[in-house]
């Protein structure tokens, strides 16, 4: 198979990739395209044991054959890794890298083919700069063998030799050769694609630059800790630093805590089980890093135990992630690909302890039902009705895997059918003709994941039966597979042709609730419920449940007489007005609606409900106030001990800091920080400016040049609205005022210089916020903003094809209003406009601005995400065709078999093709426009369609 991305254009020949995105901003990134490491790789790597001056060609075969005759190889493993050391002391006389002559005397190539003999795959090492890790920290007396200037060179000898995974070490390239992480790493990744043969391509750079940010179009793995050791300390310690990246992990792309220290001295055998318990539920590649030709048996029993690699290598690629913390006791669960669930209890302690969990903590259904619990390590299953109860050893864990009743078992015939905007879906066909369904979704609130039946490859019915694998309840669909789904989880059905009544039908609830309401405050919920069925809903009753102490009241009918299938294009919409009490203890509030209905000739009741969250927030300050003075909103972060207030950062104790000084000058009031550091405030939008005076505090700044080096940002809302750019302890105070007018959430960030964070002890001092307006009128009007009749959430996701109007209500209790305005995409909107979103395709703000008499400004801004994809241009050709924008029909024909090619390849995951041929597609529509065999306005709406999905594939 050939994996050059090869040159040239094939002219109208259109094809489509949308590999996973998951950007930390909500952009969609790309996943590295070289169809590798769609599971966590398994294998063994030489470092951790051997280390540098131990390793050699006997130690690497020995290591293979035992690989394969442990067991291992049957249960996974398949790369042998050489680390550092393999090198000779300098290249050849024609600059390539050579084997180090005493310890290799047969060279790379006879090695890879021994171990290409065994059925398993031959890995190194290399690092950007010039000097390996080893050349630093273990006195190997080498020259200039690493791969800069000799990339390309590196890379050809690497498949020359036959190498199949390589991992790319840092090892202080910034120092020695002045490189930055990005472009050093793009650089191999460039030579690696260019090859015809496909290698696997690991970085590490220990997470000092947070690489699960930017890393994954680059690379297949990357390191997210410095280097492990085999002491209990050492794995919480990286263990603590996986809480929260489990937002960029999938196939193709992982985290990496580092290699294994199973079996190593200085673990006990029950901490050599929690260690791989717990690197196999984070998705975490298993690199054996111990002596595998003298390993104990139940070493080997430990890294070769199938049930737990099973769940690392699950097909789907959720990361697993802590869900309950009690100190020493903690709970980490990961979803499975046929709807299991996995957890770990895991305790830190040192003594045996009882621990706990309930079904509803995995997010997943109470059912009069049994689930099947399976204990990984005893292999015997037992069943529960709810709650899992268990004794944990000191220093230990107990692993299981969950299972509804009626359990799919797992296998690996699970298949990616679908992706779109963060949401996926896998399915697999079972014995019985019914289908598993998996819907997916990777996005950071919860979602509606769908599929058509015609999707699916399932014979055509009259309707399909759709089943929840965990509750039971069934409906009945006539085209559409639809389920709510959790931020990172997914929802399984089991789909069975039946018949229009052989289940209720399947109404769709979207709940649409406040993201924030405060305490006191007023605010608007709706359910719009639409039939996904093929027969009516009669007798429609709907009610909306809120905690003790909230007041709920209808705005609308909260009845029907019916509601028809979709198919006839009818919704129907029930709008409540909730109060929130005037004091509150929760952070959030949850809010249950529910409907009953009748349907089918014999009238079946049937009834179904669902549900929302709101975050809870606290009073906003209303006057000027210092920061220091204000409560923090929801956790902070620091580098370095607690953030303190009214006290430089000092050490890792509270209130152990000194007066806040910069430059030799003293402040009263402000913060400080460390670090990566971020601090957030809710403040309401009641506030025009943020003032402070930042800078690196006089306690290190040191004369021997030891100092810090930061970056402060401010952010509002979730946009940043100020940058400082690179602050050392050398440079003047810098003294900042920022517009925040509006802003509800204030975050103060801090970020290291990209060496460090030892030294970065900053200050935010006299840091303050001054209110809108300190006259007689205090209070900001108050400001609704509603699209298509609905309340705008602060990120709206749309596609191209559809058409939207905004809307607002300004009042204000004081002075009166006395302007409103409103903008999109920078361009003045006049209220009640119709906007079509074609050929708009990207990321707009949508702002409306309220003024009352007295000067106070309100200033609400949405983040407008604007879609496109083949079935969208499809639509638009459409449109434009009944329209009369083509000079021959001939062309439309052309346009949709592109368009029609473009999806179908869209589910074969083929970048390079994608992006030609995107290019194609441009050079047709500028043919089709300079000829005039297309209007102005459709050439306008295509192009910019193409152009941006071009830009989405960078």
């Amino acid at each position: 198979m050939k994996w050059r991305w090869r040159l040239g254009v094939i002219l109208f020949t259109v094809v489509f990739l949308a590999t996973g995105f998951a950007g930390s901003n909500g952009q969609q990134v790309y996943a590295l395209d070289n169809g590798l490491a769609k599971t966590p790789p398994m294998g063994w790597n030489s470092w951790n044991y051997f280390r540098c001056y131990d390793v050699n060609e006997e130690v690497i075969k020995e290591t293979a054959d035992a690989m394969v005759e442990s067991g291992m190889k049957d249960a996974g493993y398949e790369y042998v890794v050489i680390d550092d050391c393999w090198q000779a002391l300098e290249r050849d006389d024609n600059g390539n890298l050579q084997a180090n002559p005493e310890r290799f005397p047969s060279g790379i190539k006879a090695l890879a083919d021994y171990v290409h003999k065994l059925g398993l795959k031959l890995g190194i090492y290399a690092v950007p700069g010039t000097e390996t890790c080893a050349m630093h920290w273990d006195d190997y007396p080498s020259g200039k063998i690493g791969s800069y200037g000799h990339e390309k060179q590196d890379a050809k000898q690497f498949e020359k030799w036959g190498v199949d995974y390589l991992k790319y070490d840092w090892c202080r390239a910034d120092v020695t050769e002045g490189l930055e992480h990005i472009p050093a790493f793009e650089k191999m990744r460039d030579e690696l694609q260019a090859l015809d043969r496909p290698i696997i391509y690991g970085i590490s750079e220990y997470g000092d630059t947070k690489p699960w940010e930017w890393a994954k179009p680059i690379a297949n793995m990357w390191r997210t800790t410095s280097d492990i050791q085999a002491n209990w300390g050492s794995l919480m310690t990286i263990l603590d630093q996986q809480v929260g990246l489990y937002k960029y992990a999938g196939p193709g792309y992982w985290n990496d805590p580092d290699m294994l220290q199973v079996g190593n001295p200085g673990l006990s055998e029950t901490e050599n089980r929690a260690h791989f318990s717990l690197w196999s539920i984070l998705a975490a590649p298993l690199m054996a890093g111990n002596d595998l030709r003298h390993m104990s048996t139940s070493t080997a029993e430990i890294l070769s135990n199938k049930e737990v690699t099973a769940v690392n290598q699950d097909l789907i690629g959720l990361q697993g992630r802590k869900i309950r913390d009690d100190g020493d006791k903690e709970v980490w669960m990961r979803p499975l690909a046929n709807g299991d669930r996995a957890i770990v209890l895991l305790n830190r302690g040192q003594k045996e302890t009882e621990m706990s969990v309930n079904i509803t903590d995995l997010g997943l259904p109470q059912s009069s039902s049994t689930y099947y619990v399976r204990d990984l390590w005893a292999h015997e299953t037992t069943q529960s009705t709810g709650e899992i109860q268990a004794s944990v050893p000191g220093h230990g864990v107990q692993m299981y895997r969950i299972s509804p009743a009626d359990p799919v078992e797992a296998s690996e015939n699970v298949q990616h059918v679908k992706t779109s905007d963060k949401q996926e879906v896998w399915i697999e066909s079972l014995e019985d003709g019914s289908m598993l369904v998996t819907l997916l979704n990777r996005g950071d609130k919860e979602a509606n994941v769908g599929i058509h039946t015609d999707e699916l490859n399932m014979e055509k019915s009259g309707a399909y039966i759709v089943e929840d694998i965990w509750s039971k309840d069934k409906t009945a669909v006539a085209n559409t597979i639809r389920g709510k789904v959790q931020a990172y989880d997914i929802t399984v059905l089991k789909v069975t042709p039946g018949t229009p009544e052989d289940a209720p039908p399947a109404i769709q609830q979207d709940l649409q609730v406040p993201e924030k309401i405060g305490e006191g405050e007023t605010k608007e919920v709706s359910l719009t419920l639409t039939n996904n069925g093929v027969v009516a809903a009669n007798n429609v009753q709907v009610n909306l449940d809120v905690p003790n102490g909230w007041t709920v009241e209808p705005v609308s009918e909260t009845g029907f007489a019916t509601i028809p299938p979709s198919s006839e294009n009818q919704s129907v919409e029930v709008t409540w007005n909730v109060t929130a009490p005037t004091k509150l203890s929760a952070d959030t509030v949850t809010f249950n609606s529910g409907i009953t209905f009748e349907y089918g000739k014999a009238e079946k009741s049937a009834n179904a409900q669902t549900q929302a969250t709101s975050e809870i927030t606290p009073a906003p300050p209303k006057t000027d106030s210092f920061l220091s003075d204000l409560p923090f909103y929801k956790d902070t972060i620091n580098g370095w001990g607690p953030v303190e207030r009214d006290r430089s950062v000092g050490g890792q104790e509270a209130g152990d800091g000194n007066t806040l000084t910069i430059n030799g000058e003293t402040f009263e009031k402000g913060l400080g920080v460390n670090s990566n550091s971020e601090v957030s405030y809710y403040i309401g939008g009641n506030f025009s400016t943020f003032t402070s005076a930042i800078g690196i505090d006089d306690e290190m700044v040191w004369e021997d040049g030891q100092e810090g080096d930061v970056v402060f940002q401010v952010w509002g809302d979730g946009k940043k609205l100020y940058d400082s750019g690179l602050v050392t302890g050398d440079m003047e105070t810098k003294y900042i005022d920022v517009d925040i007018t509006g802003v509800s959430v204030l975050k103060l960030v801090v970020t290291d210089g990209d060496d460090n964070n030892w030294f970065d002890h900053a200050d935010w001092a006299n840091a303050k916020i001054i209110a809108t307006n300190n006259g007689a009128d205090e209070t900001a009007p108050e400001l609704e903003v509603t699209m298509n009749g609905k309340l705008v959430q602060d990120q709206v996701s749309l596609s191209d094809t559809e058409t939207i109007m905004f809307t607002w209500k300004a009042t204000d209790e004081g002075s009166g209003i006395a302007t409103t305005t409103a903008s999109f995409a920078g361009k003045e909107y006049d209220k009640n406009k119709a906007l079509p979103l074609a050929g708009k395709p990207g990321e707009h703000d949508f702002s409306v601005t309220a003024e009352d008499k007295a000067g106070n400004i309100t200033k609400k801004t949405y983040q407008i995400n604007v879609n496109t994809s083949p079935q969208a241009m499809r639509t638009h050709v459409e449109r434009f065709d009944q329209a009369g924008a083509f000079q021959d029909t001939k062309n439309v024909r052309i346009l949709q078999l592109h368009l029609t090619t473009i999806k179908q390849y869209l589910d074969k995951n083929n970048t390079a093709k994608t992006r030609k041929q995107l290019d194609s597609l441009g050079q047709l529509l500028d043919y089709l426009q300079a000829q005039e065999e297309m209007s102005d306005d459709a050439y306008r709406v295509l192009k910019s369609d193409t152009n941006y999905l071009l830009e989405r594939l960078q």
